[in-house]
């Protein structure tokens, strides 16, 4: 079942380029996701008081062509056959009918008194499933020469960050390694990101990374040297 929600880019989702910020297109397709979830059942509310929440997993995202103010869009989700402890889904943003961004998406349910991995059987989904999107999703996100990953600078988690699961939510990330990037001439084209340890309020973070080529990649760790994120970044320059 592919669910649609309908919404407008605003002036606080903009860059001072008057480019949608990559985590604002991010979150009007995650925010359909959750729409579709608090429709059909099981909401999020309801797996909450079920001890129960989804948390991301893996990300690779495209943004095909920016987005402005005032710009309509509509955000397609469907979650796509899993198994195992993976829960897949896809994601896209359309503006005229025209794909200007989409994401595929690896989820794991967890147990939130233990954080257990749980599989896909522990919760039913009250809505089909459809195959995933085609194309090239770099789903395994890895930092293929970590040896030359060089510090940037930290970040302290702040309550404007985090969500109901007391963490940095998923959304924030994409604008997270561009604020480590000279943005003034970029916009982000593609990220991939891998979810490793969540960053709660307060935490700080250290984030590292190196250019090769046109690809930049970033991690952030935790205090306690848990890699937060492994992160794999493209950008148009001509912006």
């Amino acid at each position: 079942m592919i669910f649609s929600e309908k919404s407008t880019i605003t002036m606080h989702n903009v860059d001072s380029k008057g480019c949608a910020k990559a985590s604002s297109i991010l979150e009007r397709m995650q925010d359909a996701a959750n729409s579709q979830l608090h429709i059909y059942h099981p909401s999020n509310e309801e797996l909450w008081a079920d001890h129960k929440a989804f948390i991301l997993s893996r990300i690779c995202i495209n943004y095909f062509e920016p987005l402005h103010a005032y710009d309509e869009v509509v955000a397609q989700t469907w979650a796509n056959p899993s198994h195992g402890y993976s829960f897949n889904r896809s994601l896209s943003l359309l503006r005229d009918g025209e794909v200007v961004a989409n994401a595929q998406s690896l989820w794991a349910l967890i147990d939130t008194d233990t954080h257990r991995l749980l599989k896909t059987d522990a919760v039913t989904l009250n809505f089909s499933t459809e195959e995933p999107l085609s194309g090239d999703f770099n789903l395994r996100t890895r930092i293929p020469e970590p040896d030359r990953l060089e510090p940037l600078g930290n970040y302290t988690v702040t309550y404007s960050d985090t969500d109901q699961n007391h963490h940095m939510n998923n959304t924030k990330y994409p604008d997270f390694i561009c604020n480590f990037v000279d943005m003034r001439k970029r916009r982000m084209t593609r990220v991939s990101i891998a979810f490793l340890n969540e960053a709660p309020m307060g935490e700080t973070l250290t984030a590292y990374g190196y250019w090769d080529n046109e690809a930049f990649y970033f991690r952030s760790v935790r205090e306690d040297g848990k890699i937060n994120i492994d992160a794999e970044a493209k950008f148009d320059t001509n912006y």
